[in-house]
């Protein structure tokens, strides 16, 4: 969905973001569907992804952002992914404040208050170079500072926590967890808490 091309990834972006809004609507007019479960998760880009959704809908009340983060323009200039991308963008002339302004209406940072009062957890990664941790507490603090858990990981070593990253998903989209009821962390949840990290 990133490409050298940065109108094409605000188009593909935007179009992401207009079916996942489709999605929702669909899913909010079956009468078998408890429209205030709605909810939304996704890992890098997906996670971001994820965060412009909900800001955009509003019958989307649970938001769970993973290894995501804001200042997409800084993720993109910054990221170890995006080598290649920033090479050729500053090859064309481009500068970082001025990505930044071309991507300004998909980073999920410019309507992040959207996000504010709507159950949100996020998950991020201390040691992540794809999605700098600067660019994940930009999106915390323009969220509202909403409860975030910190990996003592990079982005790619975050999948050794994939087992409690799932866990830690399904407890806060349980309909118990929304109703305020907290959830016992499984047995091997609680013994790797009491382990150091």
């Amino acid at each position: 969905m990133v490409s050298h091309d940065v109108s094409q990834t605000v188009e593909a972006m935007t179009q992401a973001v207009q079916d996942i809004r489709c999605a929702a609507a669909w899913l909010a007019a079956q009468p078998e569907v408890d429209t205030t479960q709605l909810g939304i998760t996704g890992i890098s880009l997906g996670g971001i992804v994820s965060a412009l959704v909900a800001e955009a809908e509003p019958r989307i009340g649970n938001v769970l952002p993973v290894l995501a983060g804001g200042k997409f323009g800084a993720t993109a200039w910054e990221s170890d992914e995006l080598r290649g991308s920033r090479e050729f963008w500053e090859s064309q002339g481009l500068t970082a404040d001025k990505l930044a302004e071309m991507v300004r209406d998909v980073d999920p940072v410019t309507h992040a208050q959207n996000l504010r009062g709507r159950r949100m957890l996020m998950i991020n990664a201390k040691r992540d170079r794809v999605i700098p941790p600067h660019c994940a507490e930009a999106l915390w603090s323009a969220a509202g500072k909403p409860p975030i858990i910190w990996w003592n990981t990079t982005h790619y070593s975050a999948a050794w926590r994939l087992p409690e990253g799932i866990s830690r998903m399904v407890q806060f989209f349980s309909p118990l967890e929304a109703a305020g009821t907290t959830f016992v962390s499984p047995p091997a949840e609680r013994a790797q808490k009491q382990q150091p990290e």
